[in-house]
């Protein structure tokens, strides 16, 4: 286990960059390495990655999942404020095709 301990540093360093500021690294550094401790206990070898494969995966799926929880907004209310501004642009773009063939 000490030898993969480095990946959820990485793993969190990485995430870091997106994360935001009220966000502490301890909390994402504990997320990463409670689940590195999980998935040694899921592993399979037998599977065709290798536990380093596997274990990265994990690792980077629960601090993703740990700076989902502290997000401002649910992930569907945020799906919906992207979905606008396409939409808006869509039907803008729609509507000057419409008038172009009209002329």
């Amino acid at each position: 286990m000490l030898t993969l301990a480095p990946m959820v540093k990485y793993a969190v360093d990485a995430q870091m960059a997106e994360a935001p500021k009220r966000v502490g690294i301890a909390d994402l550094m504990a997320c990463g390495l409670g689940e590195l401790v999980r998935s040694l206990d899921r592993y399979e070898p037998s599977e065709d990655a290798t536990l380093e494969q596997f274990v990265w995966g994990q690792i980077q799926s629960a601090v993703r999942g740990e700076l989902g929880g502290h997000a401002r907004a649910p992930r569907s209310t945020r799906r919906r404020s992207r979905s606008r501004p396409r939409a808006r642009r869509d039907a803008a773009l729609a509507q000057a095709a419409e008038a172009a063939i009209t002329g």
